[in-house]
């Protein structure tokens, strides 16, 4: 029997599409409340899918219930589509006159440009918790005029705080990584030193004797000799 994998995501893959995916809601309030936004975070494609879908649902449901003040969500949806691609233009613009940022950056809170304490702004905590608690706030206060759009604000709100652990989240994962990977490198280094540094030989103290006598190969030709001339002084004295 051979054996049978699945094509199914496990949960935790799951999970981690479902946070990147929060993206999407978070791009419409990140063009009003971040500076510096990447370029290639600022997807053309993609701003104008989630806020074509919100001018989209705001317009098709505007005439059947006006008390939700439909009008306000297009409003918004038109004006973060304008501002997401100005933004992008501007990028593209800096990236041109040599200033190079980081393409997929997801920016720096307005928040920052008040006067904070350093301990506020340390590892993202403006924008992590500052500006996804601003959406909410204004979401919540603008829920008795316009219910439709406070509701998304708060939704947009969770969705940026979502997004903003998913990338800081991924971004320690690959500094460990980077981690992980200098120490693997040390510790293939020293077993390639190990390895190719020569063994060390016991060294042979130099010999003072001075050598006397014959070798063992050369004797038996100084015998061999001196019997062929002996026999051949013999032979010749009785020619």
């Amino acid at each position: 029997m051979q054996p049978q994998y699945s094509n199914r995501l496990s949960f935790s893959e799951q999970l981690e599409i479902a946070r990147g995916l929060t993206k999407l809601p978070a791009l419409t309030v990140m063009v009003f409340l971040r500076r510096d936004i990447g370029c290639r975070l600022l997807s053309p494609f993609q701003l104008l899918a989630v806020n074509g879908i919100l001018m989209f649902v705001a317009d098709l449901f505007d005439e059947s219930d006006q008390d939700a003040n439909w009008v306000d969500l297009f409003m918004f949806a038109l004006a973060a589509l304008l501002l997401g691609l100005c933004l992008r233009a501007i990028r593209w613009d800096d990236y041109r006159r040599g200033l190079i940022k980081h393409s997929y950056y997801i920016g720096s809170s307005i928040f920052e440009l008040l006067p904070l304490p350093k301990c506020l702004r340390r590892h993202r905590i403006i924008p992590r918790f500052a500006d996804p608690l601003a959406c909410g706030f204004i979401g919540y206060h603008i829920l008795p005029d316009s219910p439709i759009l406070g509701h998304w604000l708060i939704f947009s709100g969770i969705c940026l705080h979502v997004f903003e652990e998913h990338v800081r989240r991924k971004a320690l994962h690959q500094s460990m990584d980077v981690a992980d990977s200098l120490v693997e490198a040390q510790v293939h280094m020293q077993r390639v030193e190990h390895f190719e540094s020569p063994q060390e030989t016991p060294k042979q103290k130099p010999s003072i004797a001075v050598p006397t006598g014959l070798g063992a190969d050369i004797l038996p030709q100084i015998k061999r000799r001196k019997w062929t001339s002996f026999f051949r002084r013999i032979f010749t004295s009785h020619l």
